[in-house]
């Protein structure tokens, strides 16, 4: 089972990443794919694309997630009809999947140095970071990104919205207008992940 880590955030929410080290013939031979699920993969195009979303859904699978429970809105946004709330997010060879009974985000990055050229499209300049390297780069931008998910509001600015304060090299706090989060990250060899959740008063 390629479970690559299983993360308990809290007694609410939970992180659990799959190492996608099948072919997409083994991913599929996996699962029973509803015909929403089977619709979305043959919209997929390439190869590294299906593969990951069956990945998700093997994952699912493991969770004892049922398929026919997950649903998407018109933005895209993944949910669950039990109430569960969901983020999904891949990135190449690595897959995750994070549940919660609340609001979540959830974003995966491999390290590629390509995010120092587009860091003044996200990088807030009240962003707190302790260097401007590349993994940092990358924690900064998939924190954005699930507090984005977390939001599912149109328009929201990653450089103006959205502030980061870095706590420690795991808990991260950030702010979106008068709305707090607690930012959860997770590192291992080339790849960043960010699980985010609102703050409750």
């Amino acid at each position: 089972m390629p479970i690559y880590k299983h993360l308990k955030i809290n007694t609410q929410t939970a992180l659990w990443v799959w190492r996608i080290n099948e072919t997409e013939i083994d991913l599929e031979q996996q699962i029973q794919l509803t015909p929403d699920c089977n619709s979305r993969l043959k919209s997929l195009r390439s190869t590294n694309q299906r593969k990951a979303f069956l990945a998700i859904r093997c994952l699912l699978k493991t969770l004892e997630v049922p398929l026919t429970d997950l649903y998407y809105e018109t933005n895209g946004k993944p949910y669950l009809k039990s109430g569960t709330y969901i983020s999904i997010s891949h990135a190449q060879n690595y897959a995750a999947v994070a549940l919660s009974k609340t609001e979540v985000g959830l974003d995966i990055e491999q390290h590629r140095s390509k995010v120092k050229r587009v860091a003044h499209k996200f990088v807030n300049p009240k962003d707190q970071l302790p260097a401007n390297g590349i993994p940092d780069l990358i924690t900064l931008w998939c924190s954005k990104e699930a507090i984005y998910k977390a939001l599912s509001i149109p328009g929201v600015s990653f450089r103006s919205d959205i502030v980061v304060k870095i706590d420690s090299d795991t808990k991260w706090s950030a702010s979106y207008k008068d709305q707090a989060f607690d930012c959860y990250a997770s590192h291992w060899k080339d790849y960043s992940c960010v699980l985010t959740q609102k703050k409750t008063i």
